[in-house]
């Protein structure tokens, strides 16, 4: 279960909705890495919400290690497969 950045303070301004390609490809790539999440609409939430931190120059580590604070469960690879999901559906501009 994905919970939201708050120690990011980033805010997603209006929900997602898992309708096109890039979703569905997304969440294939959660479901390969057995990270589960509440619901499509709240992974792909938390994603955009990783892509804000990382527009807003957070740094990785700092984005990893809230993950794993949200989510006691989450194992570090789960995280970072998580981010890099997240940077190459929804912010390609942030891979490295």
């Amino acid at each position: 279960m994905l919970a939201p950045l708050v120690g990011l303070g980033v805010t997603l301004a209006s929900p997602a909705h898992a309708t096109g390609p890039t979703d569905t490809e997304f969440l294939h790539t959660l479901d390969q890495a057995q990270i589960t999440y509440t619901s499509p609409d709240a992974a792909i939430s938390y994603a955009q919400r990783v892509c804000q931190a990382l527009d807003d120059d957070k740094p990785d580590k700092d984005i990893l290690s809230l993950m794993i604070s949200d989510n006691p469960t989450l194992l570090e690879w789960q995280a970072g497969a998580f981010l890099g999901a997240s940077v190459a559906a929804y912010c390609p501009q942030h891979n490295r």
